[in-house]
């Protein structure tokens, strides 16, 4: 099992490598029984380096003291694995009960091990250093008196409270906490491993180490009814926290000692028990925490049609409702979820789209889906485009990682899979409802109470339907979809701009837009098509002349983005191989790989090898050409970067996409089905064949990218869509 995680955690990794460095062609398809004994918990003290409060341990059992750590959640833990001898004893038996993993349970009482706990490979030395190693049931028993084995939940607010990104992956049925395992690893003790830095930052204390070998540490949680027992592990070649369940008390000897060096048993880190007087005041104290921290955040308003108060925060020069609208119209249609008031104090009210046009109090508008974007970029997060899992003709996008910062810290239904929230825009977007008709029915439904948070956008998407946003429970993006108009979901609004407001960005824009003008004339000579009397910018790199501009020459075989002429004004237009071949005007031409080569190298570019693909064949690219070529604007935001270029040469690439083809059986042609990676990516064809790959077939292309300063190299179907860039014939 464990095998099969690293296989899978290297193949993510190279692949988020490959996408980060190279960009995608989307065409490709690419918990416990008391000990007897009593223990101590002497008082606290503060560590000045670190900044956490400390305090000691004595297990009376035995004599042996320990280090505890008051981590950032208000919880205590014991700083080092617990080396507390069991007794061997034969496991107790356990009823079966009626959960589907009853006979799993069972199995694991009978095993001799369970009730074990020991050294590694016996020696004693080992044990003072590193601590015991424990079967599950002694495990569960093995912690002094007022101290107990940590839930599985727990364990996954520890990796929150240290700021781990919480993601489960169902394919794998296993939960990672991004981050966390380098601020709970020890800064000494690991070694490297699989090229990175094995030692932590220890930044609360906690000071995780490995076992024998440096390589791997690992920690029990404790069984409930009816669950199969679940364990905690850090390895030294990674920075997450990673989770999952063991089907005997000798799984990580299952994995083989080539993994991991501890032997049978896992290593066990005990938490302080609270009193329920305890648990409640700091559960209070840190909602106490939280309302201050959203009070600094937020400005309020009332809305004067029913004096409800809202609060209200300001994210990416926009001023947004923090909460969800919950305002009846005397027309039009809205809804409580269930039709239960209650719940509409919870999450507001749903409206179907047309009322939600027109709901916002004065002064507010419902948000189009360029203002969701907006938002997305401004929290961080990294826009990609997907095909809708119901709707295979669309194509939406989704913004990696801002559903995690928008996300309200509590309020969210707990489950294995789900993922936190750290609301670090005060935003507090909360699992609302939503009512749609599903397929086949014959009246509408309510669903997804404590699940999904949906928000309507002012934007449609065709005549019946209008584009939503969403959040999952289990996820951290913000995904989008084009759903009826009569469905029913929840609404933010956002403030217009005063009309001073908008004239002073007016008057900045057209400023910024007139001083770029000037700059790229001075670069620049101009060629006017005679064909259409088009007229474009050419500039000099690298001894060529090169269009500055991408062609939007109307031709056969020849496209523009989403099939919006507003585009092709935009990106210019999209052109099959074939056509690209010969669309240049009199005078210019397509410019083949080594003109390319020619001009990347012209822009400072260094040549590099990208890894070998299935077919063989090393792709390459032009490290920080990209960036000297690439437009000022107009390129989407990556991970809260800026994907804009400096433009040194006046060459201004643009992320025009590109189309995809699909076969038509009948006709036995291709054509161009679907758009993808406008403002995220640009595509423009060389003249060479790909002469490893089907010649016939493939050509090769350049492509730039928002999340990277490289011009890449990449080969693409005959029938594909990409852009065209002319070079000037030589006299």
């Amino acid at each position: 099992m464990r095998k099969f995680l690293l296989t899978t955690a290297a193949v993510a990794a190279a692949i988020t490598t490959v996408f980060v460095i190279f960009g995608l062609s989307g065409c490709s398809k690419n918990s416990a029984r008391r000990s007897a004994s009593k223990a101590l918990d002497t008082s606290s003290v503060i560590s000045d380096s670190l900044s956490v409060t400390y305090g000691t341990l004595a297990d009376r059992r035995d004599g042996n003291i320990y280090r505890t750590v008051k981590m950032p959640d208000g919880r205590t833990w014991m700083a080092e694995n617990l080396k507390y001898k069991t007794k061997s004893r034969a496991p107790k038996r356990r009823k079966p009960d009626k959960d589907d993993h009853h006979h799993l349970l069972e199995m694991l009482s009978e095993n001799p091990k369970a009730g074990m706990s020991q050294c590694f490979k016996g020696d004693e030395p080992d044990c003072g250093k590193y601590g015991r190693l424990y079967g599950w049931n002694a495990a569960a028993e093995a912690c002094p008196v007022g101290w107990r084995l940590p839930t599985k939940r727990e364990w996954d607010i520890l990796g929150q409270a240290v700021g781990g990104t919480r993601e489960y992956n169902q394919h794998i049925s296993m939960t990672f906490w991004y981050g966390a395992g380098t601020k709970l690893k020890a800064r000494s003790g690991w070694k490297d491993c699989e090229g990175r830095l094995g030692n932590g930052t220890d930044d609360y204390g906690f000071s995780a180490r490995p076992g024998p070998g440096g390589g791997y540490g690992a920690w029990w949680a404790a069984p409930t009814k009816g669950s199969l027992p679940y364990g905690l592990d850090v390895r030294c070649g990674d920075d997450f926290m990673a989770g999952e369940y063991y089907y005997d008390d000798t799984h990580v000897e299952v994995f083989g000692p080539s993994l991991t060096p501890m032997g049978p048993g896992l290593a066990v880190r005990c938490i302080k028990d609270e009193s329920e007087e305890e648990a409640l005041q700091r559960k209070q104290l840190r909602m106490e925490e939280e309302r201050r921290r959203l009070e600094k955040l937020s400005v309020y308003f009332t809305d004067s049609r029913d004096a409800r108060k809202y609060r209200a925060v300001e994210i990416g020069g926009k001023t947004w409702m923090a909460e969800n609208l919950n305002y009846q119209p005397q027309a039009g249609n809205s809804w409580c979820y269930n039709d239960s008031a209650s719940y509409c104090d919870k999450y507001g009210r749903l409206y179907d789209w047309e009322t939600a046009l027109a709901v916002c109090p004065a002064g507010w508008r419902l948000p189009s889906r360029l203002d969701w974007d907006g938002l997305g970029q401004a929290v961080g997060g990294e826009r990609r485009f997907y095909e809708d899992y119901y709707d295979l003709s669309y194509l939406g996008a989704r913004w990696y990682g801002a559903g995690k910062a928008l996300k309200a810290k509590t309020g969210w239904e707990e489950t294995e899979q789900t993922a936190v929230g750290t609301d670090d825009y005060g935003f507090s977007a909360l699992p609302g409802v939503s009512r749609y008709k599903p397929p086949k029915e014959s009246g509408f439904r309510f669903f997804y109470d404590g699940d999904i948070g949906f928000w309507w956008t002012a934007t449609e998407f065709d005549s019946g339907g209008a584009y939503y946003q969403y959040v999952g429970g289990t996820g951290n993006n913000v995904h989008e979809s084009g759903v009826p108009k009569t469905d029913g979901y929840s609404v933010r609004c956002v403030q217009n701009e005063s009309m001073e407001q908008e004239q002073a960005r007016e008057i900045k824009e057209q400023r910024k837009k007139e001083e770029e003008r000037i700059r790229l004339e001075k670069l620049s000579a101009h060629f006017t098509d005679p064909r259409d009397g088009r007229k474009y910018r050419v500039v000099k790199i690298g001894g060529n002349t090169w269009t500055a501009e991408n062609l939007n020459y109307r031709s056969n075989n020849s496209w523009c983005y989403d099939n919006d002429t507003s585009n092709c004004g935009k990106y210019g237009r999209l052109y099959a191989w074939e056509a690209a071949k010969t669309v240049c005007p009199a005078g210019w031409h397509l410019p083949s790989v080594k003109e390319w080569d020619d001009l990347t190298g012209a822009a400072g570019g260094k040549k590099k090898s990208g890894p070998a693909r299935q077919i063989g064949v090393i792709e390459h690219y032009w490290d920080g050409a990209g960036k000297k070529l690439k437009a000022r604007s107009g390129w989407s935001a990556y991970k809260g970067n800026s994907g804009d270029g400096t433009d040194d040469y006046g060459f201004s690439a643009l992320p025009g996409g590109q189309g995809c083809r699909k076969y038509n059986s009948d006709s036995k042609t291709y054509y161009i089905d679907k758009f993808y990676y406008a403002s995220n990516l640009g595509f423009w064809w060389t003249a060479t064949n790909q002469e490893f790959r089907k010649p016939e077939v493939y050509a090769y292309g350049r492509r730039m990218y928002y999340g990277n300063d490289h011009v890449g190299e990449n080969d693409d179907a005959h029938y594909d869509a990409l852009s065209v860039r002319c070079v000037q014939n030589s006299p």
